[in-house]
């Protein structure tokens, strides 16, 4: 009978006992064998072969080759596969359309063929392995995080080797490539810059390039829809225009792919128009002397081009309301974006007083209020209820943070953009800094309009006006802007130490204003914060307001 060494025994696999060995004879196992059985002697089995010492110095100052290593059981390499089913839960949790729930099963033909596309799925699941922190390294391994980023210089490398043809740029798996950088860069950088010159020169050029076809695959339909949520994401976070616009294109792009109601369709195309107009707006406005403003023909132009969209966006909300399944994560989503559109595009005529005689998109304190908290809402629900991307409302809630008011309510969106931040989009992070700076400056401002309204109230009321009765209170400074002093003024002041200012009376016959008085004088800031400044009072002058008749 054969005697089998096991899988762990290191020694020299034997049949002979130690006798037969002696005798250099077969021996035919057992124990006793037969020949030892037969010759009465005593059968011992066969003893375990010496044991080599091997000294081994190791250089703790070099990394180990781990190509060279002789035992992959102890050392195993990274494991790409696990990798791609990061990959795949981490495009499963963060839906950037309807139809993305499938993109990483619909890819695999397209991975497993192109190189660029391979290692930068691969890159983005070792980046949300880093982040669960549920993969451990063995020493001198490369973390996750150190992997991922490894993959992403390879795509590069790979991805910019496939673009040099004609041939290379129009196939399928470079836009999927050039939108998963984009994605990867959300994902890594606080900034998003990445992310926006990955849809801008990225993207967008290839698709110039290739031109819209006339009838795109399915897996290029989820592309181009993705594509689109995203680029009107990017051009209205930063106050750019996007080609989606032209007529070339927006015929071409494909509506919603499932059976459900356009209202994601026809909400970002919206998204993408009030972008366009907020471009033009700024450029248009800027490109003007400010005391030619008030009579310059665009300022009307740009007046009525803005109640057109806020009536077109009113008109949007009334029109899907009947056929809105509002417990539908995508619906909600849709809801945030409107509300968030029209507290964007009534917001941008508050940093100009060229509107004299004007009709605006105005909203009234309380609809401020109402829409910003909306957002909140509906934000919450998202995140909580659903598997869409966290990124899709790093724009309703950045505009509900510009409009909030009560400590609450900013806690709340802080805690938010915290948790899309941890859904693995480092770009929340910028949010959250520009919207701390912004809520510090517009507490520095309301400040200075707490300190400048006291002043002006009580020099009214010397006069024997009822300051309440009146139309409004303006004040003038040095820089030619008027705001008024009230609940829906929205005015950068200078802050200096010396205030140059006029209070302005201001009463309304047959819908015409009249300055009724006016007071000059000069509002003198101590240094320091102006909170401080305001709990100061005595140090203001009020004997410095003096009459100087009708301005």
């Amino acid at each position: 009978m054969r005697r089998h060494a096991g899988p762990l025994d290191k020694r020299k696999k034997v049949t002979r006992c130690q006798s037969c060995s002696k005798r250099r004879i077969k021996c035919e196992g057992g124990f006793p064998c037969e020949y030892c059985t037969r010759t009465k002697k005593q059968c011992h089995p066969p003893g375990p072969s010496p044991r080599e010492i091997e000294f081994v110095i190791v250089d703790n100052s070099k990394r180990p080759d781990y190509q060279k290593l002789a035992s992959p059981a102890l050392f195993p390499r990274p494991n790409e596969s696990l990798y791609l089913d990061y990959f795949a839960l981490f495009v499963e949790r963060c839906q950037f359309t309807r139809g993305f729930a499938t993109v990483s099963s619909d890819l695999l033909p397209l991975i497993s063929s192109s190189r660029p596309l391979k290692d930068l799925a691969l890159a983005i699941g070792a980046l949300e392995a880093s982040r669960r922190g549920s993969l451990r390294t063995y020493r001198g391994a490369d973390s996750p995080q150190v992997a991922s980023f490894g993959f992403y210089g390879r795509s590069i490398e790979a991805f910019q080797r496939q673009i040099q043809t004609r041939q290379g740029i129009e196939r399928e798996d470079v836009l999927w490539t050039t939108l998963f950088l984009g994605i990867f860069d959300l994902m890594s950088e606080n900034s998003g810059d990445g992310w926006a010159n990955h849809m801008s020169y990225g993207v967008s050029r290839i698709l110039q390039a290739v031109k819209p076809a006339d009838d795109p695959s399915p897996l290029k339909m989820t592309l181009l829809d993705a594509f689109k949520t995203l680029e009107a994401n990017r051009a209205i976070l930063y106050g750019d225009g996007s080609f989606l616009v032209e007529e070339s294109w927006s015929s071409h792009l494909p509506g919603p792919i499932t059976h459900t109601p356009d209202t994601m369709h026809s909400i970002i195309q919206l998204m993408l128009e009030v972008s366009g107009f907020s471009q033009r707006f700024f450029e248009g406005i800027e490109s003007i002397a400010s005391d030619d403003r008030p009579f310059h023909p665009l300022i009307s132009e740009l007046s009525v081009d803005g109640c057109r969209l806020h009536a077109k966006l009113e008109s949007w909300n009334s029109e899907t309301a009947p056929r809105r399944d509002e417990s539908d994560p995508y619906i909600k989503l849709t809801l945030a974006i409107y509300h968030a559109l029209v507290l964007f595009l009534s917001g941008n005529y508050g940093y100009y007083s060229c509107w004299e005689g004007q009709r605006l998109p105005s909203l009234t304190l309380f609809e401020v209020e109402s829409h910003s908290k909306t957002v909140l809402s509906l934000s919450v629900s998202i995140l909580e209820n659903s598997n869409i991307s966290g990124s899709l409302i790093l724009f309703p809630l950045r505009v509900a943070g510009l409009y909030s008011t009560g400590e609450q309510h900013r806690e709340e969106i802080l805690g938010l953009l915290g948790r899309i931040q941890r859904q693995g989009f480092n770009v929340a992070e910028r949010i959250r800094g520009d919207l701390q700076q912004c809520w510090n400056y517009q507490e520095s401002e309301s400040s200075l309009l707490r300190m400048i309204e006291n002043i002006s109230s009580l020099e009214v009321e010397k006069l024997g006006y009822n300051t309440s009765s009146l139309h409004r209170r303006e004040v003038v400074i040095p820089n030619d802007n008027i705001a008024g002093v009230d609940e829906y003024s929205h005015r950068n002041y200078s802050l200096v130490h010396n205030v140059p200012l006029c209070v302005l009376i201001v009463r309304t016959e047959m819908g015409k204003e009249y300055v009724e008085d006016s007071y000059s004088g000069n509002l003198t800031i101590p240094k320091g914060s102006l909170d401080k400044a305001a709990e100061h009072s005595t140090s203001l002058d009020h004997n410095v307001f003096l009459k100087d008749g009708e301005v």
